[in-house]
């Protein structure tokens, strides 16, 4: 049966060894080092909970992101801004100006899965 305290402990031993056995006693108060293993888990378990409900954020936020800037994109992609589509010379240019967005938003949504990617391993 494992001793539930120290002093459990050495009455266990005591029986075994017989009472004329020199037990050491302990160089720290194992009652103290109890106390303060409590505090410190208690005080780690509060931590993880705001790590928690902070990882939880910031993985929305990253989602709210990545919706809002598909969203964007698909503005831009679309957009002739303002210039005949049918004019060979302004339809280059639409679309030389649709990839620089395209880019824009396809680097944000890859910057957004690094953070995902980096929040799961984290998680």
């Amino acid at each position: 049966m494992v001793a539930k305290s120290l002093e459990d402990a050495i009455e266990q031993a005591k029986k075994v060894l017989g009472n004329q056995a020199d037990i050491p006693p302990p160089k720290n108060d194992p009652e103290k080092l109890r106390e303060n293993f409590d505090k410190a888990s208690g005080e780690f378990e509060g931590a993880r909970n705001d790590i928690e409900a902070k990882l939880l954020a910031i993985e929305n936020a990253i989602a709210a992101f990545k919706n809002g800037m598909k969203q964007n994109a698909a503005i831009y992609e679309r957009a002739n801004f303002g210039l005949n589509e049918k004019s060979k010379d302004d339809a280059k240019k639409i679309k030389l100006a649709q990839k620089i967005f395209s880019d824009y938003f396809a680097n944000g949504h890859s910057r957004a899965d690094r953070e995902t990617k980096m929040l799961d391993e984290l998680d």
